[in-house]
């Protein structure tokens, strides 16, 4: 028989003298690999336990590092290239139309933001009754653009030449979020979750290296 020490509970362990590869610990359960004395006399165990644990802490890291380096690629596409794509409105044709009606209503874009009013246009295109909504940042903002386009007044309205939804955008008006916002607010924020993605993985590998 000889002695080992078990690298999990440091406890004494009896095997066959010529005894060698995986192991369970009476004392504690858990598994390890002792391979023998080398030739210089050292004993060499292995505690596949912890480096078992290890592994997947390192999998788990570099996942999560992935998955925060993946999550600007996707944001960035869609929120910038969505405002790339409003922003664009510029280039479709310029129309004037004639103001039938105008109204506005209050809502909260979200929990942290300020009141914004949804401010309804109703005008004629085409011989038809059509509606395009704006987006004004105060109560007085919208009261003013009524004021200053009442029923009969003419407007510049930029007009989808594809036909397709948003058919229409009101040219000027009291947007509170523009195009250039929605660009460099989501620039800041792919820009700020890349970098905490990238710290993430120096990390993963740093701890791995001092595993090592």
């Amino acid at each position: 028989m000889q002695e080992v020490v078990c690298p999990h509970c440091d406890g004494v362990v009896e095997l066959p003298a010529l005894a060698r590869g995986a192991f369970i610990c009476p004392l504690c359960d858990e598994e390890f690999v002792y391979e023998g004395k080398n030739s210089e006399g050292t004993t060499t165990i292995d505690p596949i336990g912890s480096g078992f644990r290890s592994t997947v802490s390192s999998v788990v890291g570099v996942l999560l590092g992935l998955l925060l380096l993946a999550i600007p690629v996707v944001g960035m596409y869609f929120l910038i290239g969505g405002a790339f794509h409003a922003y664009n409105v510029s280039t479709w044709p310029l129309e004037e139309v004639e103001v039938l009606e105008t109204s506005y209503d209050s809502y909260y874009r979200d929990s942290e933001s300020p009141m914004s009013y949804e401010l309804t246009i109703t005008f004629s295109h085409e011989d038809k009754a059509r509606d395009v909504k704006i987006y004004c940042d105060t109560e007085s903002d919208a009261k003013s653009y009524i004021d200053e386009h009442p029923s009969g007044t003419f407007i510049d309205m930029r007009v989808n030449p594809e036909r397709t939804d948003p058919m229409y955008e009101v040219d000027g008006g009291c947007d509170p979020w523009t195009k250039e916002d929605t660009i460099f607010s989501a620039g800041c924020l792919g820009v700020i979750i890349v970098l905490a993605g990238i710290g993430k993985l120096v990390d993963v590998v740093r701890s791995k290296r001092g595993d090592g």
